[in-house]
């Protein structure tokens, strides 16, 4: 009888305990160290971590979108749904303050919209 006992894949315990531990690889020298040679070459800024959030949407604004995504593919710059929702925020953004209001009171005519507290 053999005092090692039998591994998977054939190994025995003693060949698999004799081998030798690997090697770690040497640290890389900090981003710091190495000159940039050009600006458009630099490290790019991290994303901020995405929210995924669900919201439902009247059918007549779902067919906007596709009308809109239409319309940029036929120009040449196709989008994702993502796209055009994220671009629309930051248009709502740059809108004066009573432009967006008269916006926002544009959309209430849905029934299950929020209603304005009195």
């Amino acid at each position: 009888m053999s005092k090692t006992k039998s591994m998977a894949g054939g190994e025995s315990a003693k060949t698999s305990a004799a081998k030798a531990p690997k090697k770690r690889r040497a640290a890389k020298p900090a981003a710091a160290d190495k000159p940039i040679a050009d600006a458009s070459i630099a490290p790019k800024a991290k994303d901020k971590k995405r929210v995924h959030g669900s919201f439902s949407l009247p059918a007549n604004d779902y067919a906007l979108i596709d009308d809109l995504k239409s319309a940029l593919k036929k120009a040449g710059n196709p989008v994702k749904k993502n796209d055009l929702l994220r671009a629309g925020l930051r248009a709502l953004k740059a809108m004066p303050e009573e432009a967006l209001k008269m916006a926002m009171d544009a959309l209430r005519t849905d029934p299950k919209a929020p209603r304005k507290k009195r």
